[in-house]
This record gives structure tokens, sequence and C-alpha cells, in this order.
């Protein structure tokens, strides 16, 4: 494996900070359409499950509010008539 390969090669790793992750991003981009069955579309994979990981723990989505989800569909409503 030569070392230009090594970083590409390393999407087992779990992402431990944001510039990690903004290379996975590139990393993704640049193998996005890549066919199943091939080497490139594995790392594909292990590369968007590890991406997905570390966007939940880093940005995190809370639930709504009930009662301000209630407030938001009665106006939706509101505004559709």
């Amino acid at each position: 494996m030569s070392s230009s390969s090594q970083d590409e090669q390393s999407p087992r790793e779990f992402i431990t900070s944001h510039a990690d992750y903004l290379n996975k991003l590139a990393r993704i981009e640049r193998l996005f359409g890549s066919k199943r069955g091939t080497p490139e579309g594995a790392e594909l994979e292990t590369l968007l499950s590890r991406v997905e990981a570390y966007e939940e723990a880093a940005f995190p989505i809370e639930p709504p509010d009930p009662i301000e989800a209630l407030r938001f569909r009665m106006e939706q409503e509101q505004s559709e008539s």
C-alpha cells in the first residue's frame, strides 16, 4: 500500500475531529458513484456509515417540543386554507 493511498484506506477508523470529518466527506465525494462489490464501493459504504455516526453524535437533532409542534402544524393548516 503506498503512502498516498494510506489516507484513502483508513475509512474503518472512527472520525475523531471536524477536520477528519471534512476529509472523509471529500473522499466520499471522490468515491460517489462507485459500484457495489468493488473495493471503492466497499470503502464508500464504510465511509458513509462512519460519517453518519459522527454526524449523529456531533450534530444531534433534538425532537421538537410537543406544544410547539402542534402550534406549528395549526399555523400550517391555517395558511393552507
